[in-house]
C-alpha cells in the first residue's frame, strides 16, 4: 500500500493506461478462442505479473498463482482487473489457467536465488 500511496497522478495515469491496454489484449485473445496455455495468453499472464511488480509489490510466480486463484473464485477480485461490463463467461478461469501455465514455465523461486 505504501508504494501505491507514493504514486503521482502521472504514475496513476500510466498505470491505468497500461492496465487498459493489457485488458484489451486479454479480451482479444480470449474472444479469438486462443488457448489459455498458448503463447499470447502466457505472455499476457507474464505482463500482468510484471505490472504488479512494477506498480505495487514483488510478485513471484507462487504469489501470482494465488492472485489468479482469487480472480477465479471471487468476482469482486476479478472486477479489479476486468470491470463487470467487460467480463465474459469463463474469462476469470481462463486468466487463472494462463497464470498457472505461465508460472509453470518459469524457473522456481529456489532456482532464481543466487
Amino acid at each position: 500500500m505504501a508504494r501505491a500511496a507514493a504514486h503521482t497522478k502521472e504514475d496513476w495515469r500510466r498505470l491505468m493506461a497500461e492496465a487498459a491496454e493489457w485488458r484489451a489484449e486479454l479480451l482479444d485473445v480470449f474472444d479469438a478462442g486462443e488457448p489459455a496455455d498458448g503463447e499470447r495468453a502466457l505472455d499476457l499472464a507474464e505482463r500482468h505479473r510484471g505490472h504488479i511488480t512494477r506498480w505495487f509489490t514483488d510478485c513471484p510466480p507462487a504469489m501470482h498463482r494465488r492472485i489468479a486463484d482469487d480472480f477465479a473464485a471471487d468476482p469482486r477480485a476479478f472486477a479489479l482487473v476486468v470491470p463487470p461490463s467487460l467480463q465474459r463467461p469463463g474469462l476469470a478461469a481462463y486468466l487463472c489457467k494462463a497464470v498457472h501455465a505461465n508460472a509453470a514455465r518459469l524457473p522456481s523461486e529456489e532456482e532464481q536465488q543466487p
